[in-house]
């Protein structure tokens, strides 16, 4: 997890699992990856996930572009 980034910004923690993008089920990395292409930064979106310690959380965040490589 990026300190700062959107998806930390909203609750995610390392540890995390990503269930669904605006509603879209994400059960693999390359359905995480085929969801985020769909999405360009500053869109919003709508996360869902399961938190080992409080269970399932859900928030609204805005995306950003990824680091430069």
């Amino acid at each position: 997890m990026i300190p700062g980034s959107p998806a930390a910004r909203a609750g995610l923690q390392a540890g995390d699992t990503i269930t669904a993008i605006d509603g879209t089920t994400i059960d693999s990395a390359a359905a995480l990856t085929a969801a985020l292409a769909g999405h360009t930064p500053g869109q919003d979106v709508t996360i869902t996930w399961i938190d080992p310690t409080s269970g399932t959380q859900s928030a609204s965040l805005t995306l950003a572009a990824g680091p430069a490589a």
